[in-house]
């Protein structure tokens, strides 16, 4: 008898929990996406005006374009964690004008859209994270800002958050 009550007794627990390590694995992995979505605006909002600044040193958009000019890039250390910003300035066809690195062209589908446009990419095989700005250009035609960064600080708080889902710290006041 002890043995069928045992029995029953794993039974049910192995149907109790099953189905909470499996709502746990999807609640994770839910929670780390939305993560990441909300870790990426702050930063974007940050990388877009690296790139506002970096057109304005450069002339963009203005009569005065001074594509050879070397541009000064603020330093976004965070806590140790210090992310490589990149800059490509070319044609929307793909003709290098200027820049400190080659960045991948946008995707196709992003390509209609107004506004900055940001994505994600890979530079020799590290993930960055782009934001590409379109300039109307002395004597007509357009001019493309492409600006990058490493995604190292994104990646820290992102995990961050995750941890503290997974296993909340409660902290008294």
């Amino acid at each position: 008898m002890t043995e069928d009550t045992h029995s029953l007794r794993t039974h049910l627990m192995n149907w109790l929990f099953t189905p909470l390590f499996v709502l746990w694995i999807f609640s994770t992995a839910s929670g780390y996406m939305s993560t990441l979505n909300f870790a990426n605006k702050p930063y974007d909002l940050a990388l877009l005006e690296r790139a506002q600044a970096a057109a304005d040193q450069l002339g963009l958009g203005s009569n005065t374009e001074r594509l050879h000019a070397k541009i000064t890039l603020a330093e976004n250390t965070i806590a140790g964690i210090k992310d490589s910003v990149y800059y490509t300035v070319s044609t929307p066809e793909g003709k290098f004008l200027a820049g400190n690195a080659h960045l991948p062209r946008p995707p196709a589908f992003l390509a209609k859209k107004s506004g900055p446009l940001f994505s994600d990419a890979e530079r020799k095989s590290e993930k960055i994270r782009m934001v590409t700005l379109h300039y109307p250009r002395v004597g007509g035609g357009e001019i493309m800002l492409q600006m990058a960064e490493t995604i190292g600080k994104r990646q820290d708080l992102a995990r961050g958050i995750l941890g503290n889902i997974v296993i909340p710290r409660y902290c008294s006041s």
